[in-house]
């Protein structure tokens, strides 16, 4: 005879979460580049003649997180703008629209 089991099996993969609201607190835009990208460097000296180079956070896509965000949204070349969000230990990206890429560029915001 088979007994039956009415416990819920636990799972070790994460449980879905709701997508992080953005706010300035929980957002961080970042540009993924790589060291022999021509358009990365000329955005660089761009941002530092602006005085912005401080202000714009790079990830460089050869490095483990670059990698990891790279493939999370399908990126398939570099420079390109994302949007970190990170509340309460639970971590999201997504790719800047043109106009918060050029935000970014012209204001370091």
């Amino acid at each position: 005879m088979s007994q039956e089991n009415n416990e819920t099996p636990q799972s070790s993969k994460p449980i879905a979460t709701e997508p992080v609201q953005e706010t300035p607190s929980t957002s961080i835009k970042a540009v993924i580049v790589s060291e022999t990208c021509g358009y990365c460097q000329s955005l660089k000296d761009r941002l530092r003649e602006k005085g912005l180079i401080d202000k714009v956070q790079f990830i460089d896509v050869n490095s483990e997180e670059g990698r990891k965000v790279a493939e999370e949204n399908n990126i398939t070349g570099v420079p390109e703008c994302v949007v970190l969000l990170e509340k309460d230990g639970v971590k999201q990206t997504r790719v800047c629209n043109d106009e918060e890429f050029k935000k970014l560029v012209e204001e370091g915001q």
